[in-house]
């Protein structure tokens, strides 16, 4: 198996060289570099869509070496993030999160509680049910990875255009989760 690292490309976008034409057209690049096309820079769309697509590919295999380096899994590590940052997270909202089923995620849950990562505490107001916290060793792990992460984006503090990109990121989420929800109604409707 291959050790993940930053500029590790998934296998489906690499595509081998059968051109005959030893200096083929440059194909348009997702990872932020050279390969723009001619006329997309940081200032459009294009270039912004690029950009992110190469940090989303980095930030999802900085989390697979994060994880390795816990000895946990990367929806191991999911779910520490979304339990330690929710209140009275319940299994049934961590399995709707992680899309996995309500078995993957009991199993998910008792090897993290094992692991000293998480432990189950009674709901308080619905008695059939628990909800997750944060055990003191899976406070350590995320404490410790918020400081490695600020190491991430260490300069990024200084930059004035900062608030800027902040901006666009929260109005992208924004646009993502409208679409993502015209989508889906889209689709209910079309099946019914």
């Amino acid at each position: 198996m291959t050790t993940p690292t930053l500029s590790t490309r998934p296998r489906y976008m690499t595509r081998p060289n059968t051109a005959p034409d030893p200096t083929p057209a440059a194909a348009p690049s997702l990872d932020g570099g050279a390969g723009h096309d001619a006329g997309v820079g940081p200032d459009s769309v294009t270039g912004f869509m690029q950009a992110f697509g190469a940090a989303q590919m980095r930030a999802e295999t900085l989390m697979k070496i994060v994880a390795a380096d816990h000895g946990i899994g990367v929806s191991d590590l999911r779910a520490l993030y979304f339990v330690h940052g929710g209140t009275d997270v319940t299994p049934r909202e961590l399995a709707a999160y992680l899309e996995l089923s309500s078995g993957s995620v009991t199993s998910l849950v008792d090897r993290m509680t094992d692991a000293g990562f998480l432990d189950r505490a009674a709901h308080p107001t619905d008695r059939r049910s628990s909800v997750l916290v944060i055990a003191p060793d899976g406070v350590a792990l995320i404490e410790g990875e918020i400081g490695y992460y600020l190491e991430v984006f260490d300069g990024l503090a200084s930059r004035p255009e900062l608030a800027v990109v902040t901006t666009a990121l929260a109005e992208l989420a924004n646009s993502m989760t409208r679409h993502a929800a015209a989508r889906s109604a889209g689709a209910s409707s079309a099946s019914a």
